[in-house]
């Protein structure tokens, strides 16, 4: 009784996985994930290889804490890894919990040197 209750149960789990999918529309989905061709608006006429190198510096100074993001939450993800796999054996557990403490201290030291150069920037000598 009990594995029909289970198989009853997981069909059920299934259709809704599969009702959810099928009533997104795959243009709703499209442009939500990549980006307008028509919003991304420059003018290459009469634009200097400075200017060039002005906007690739623009957007990596702007898309450097995106990845710094997706780094950070792959090195949780691969710390938490870790610690499943340890199994409570201490020196596996030792390693793992010292790769958390210097993830958190890299996060740390560059925040804050991230507000040291906002900071410099700010003043106006």
């Amino acid at each position: 009784m009990k594995k029909i209750n289970l198989f009853i149960a997981n069909l059920f789990y299934i259709s809704t996985v599969q009702i959810t999918f099928a009533s997104l529309e795959w243009e709703d989905l499209k442009n939500a994930i990549l980006p307008n061709p028509s919003s991304v608006t420059v003018n290459w006429n009469g634009l200097s290889w400075q200017g060039f190198m002005d906007y690739i510096f623009s957007f990596a100074r702007d898309s450097i804490f995106a990845l710094m993001a997706v780094v950070a939450i792959g090195m949780f993800l691969f710390i938490w890894g870790r610690l499943v796999v340890a199994r409570w054996n201490p020196e596996e557990f030792k390693k793992a919990m010292m790769s958390f403490v210097y993830a958190a201290i890299g996060i740390f030291v560059v925040a804050f040197a991230w507000a040291i150069v906002k900071l410099v920037a700010w003043i106006d000598i």
